[in-house]
């Protein structure tokens, strides 16, 4: 999705893009979000978001788009492996590997072909990111009220928690079959789990054994007097 912002090109005199990129754990609850100019590339942020979320990545799962060195080389630095898809032209490095990781990977591939790797790797924890962009587009818009940079951050910042703390209501308690006198059974949840969780402050390992990074909402900026009404879908 591609569609005006509010910034202005000198050289063209068209309006540019923002991008949102995010990084979402295994429970489908954004852990690092970022958002930047429309010509940086996906790969550089997603390295970013791995750099600067907070606790313990066990693996970082992303898109052929982030298949480059930087990613592999923020991920290694955390110590979490990578769940990257290869490019169809990528080749092994010749003179020495520069990511004996990522090599692994592109063989990996060559002898498994493209749809069982992505079985055996677990490369479906990918769509968690893209179920968040859905919700994200849905309930909060593909567009930012604010004009300055850091107005624009927090305001996505605001809006990854809302989605977040909806996430934790929503998420559903279960039992065992026969366990009907668990305790808590006719409530979602107690009180002590209602506290709002600050986002990318509270992790786990076991929150963070899979984080996948993708960026696929392009935020326009909207008139104050055309800014839509989505109180709605917020109760």
């Amino acid at each position: 999705m591609a569609r005006a912002c509010g910034k202005v090109s000198p050289a063209s005199g068209r309006r540019g893009w923002k991008k949102l990129h995010l990084g979402v754990d295994r429970s489908g609850v954004t852990r690092a979000q970022a958002i930047t100019e429309s010509t940086v590339d996906d790969a550089t942020a997603g390295s970013y978001l791995v750099e600067h979320v907070d606790g313990e990545v066990a693996s970082v799962t992303a898109d052929a788009a982030y298949d480059t060195i930087a990613l592999y080389t923020a991920a290694g630095a955390r110590g979490a492996t990578v769940v990257v898809p290869p490019a169809r032209t990528a080749s092994v490095s010749r003179r020495g590997p520069r990511s004996s990781v990522r090599d692994r990977t592109i063989k990996r591939v060559r002898d498994l072909g493209r749809r069982r790797w992505k079985n055996e790797s677990g490369y479906h924890q990918q769509a968690r990111v893209e179920n968040a962009f859905f919700r994200y587009k849905s309930i909060i818009g593909d567009s930012v009220r604010t004009r300055t940079p850091g107005g624009r951050l927090t305001e996505a910042l605001l809006a990854c928690n809302v989605l977040n703390r909806m996430t934790e209501l929503g998420r559903p308690v279960s039992y065992s079959i026969g366990q009907w006198d668990a305790p808590g059974l006719d409530c979602f949840a107690s009180a002590s789990s209602l506290a709002p969780t600050p986002l990318a402050t509270v992790v786990s390992q076991n929150d963070l054994e899979t984080v996948s990074v993708g960026s696929a909402v392009a935020l326009s900026q909207v008139r104050r007097s055309t800014a839509r009404q989505r109180a709605s879908c917020l109760c």
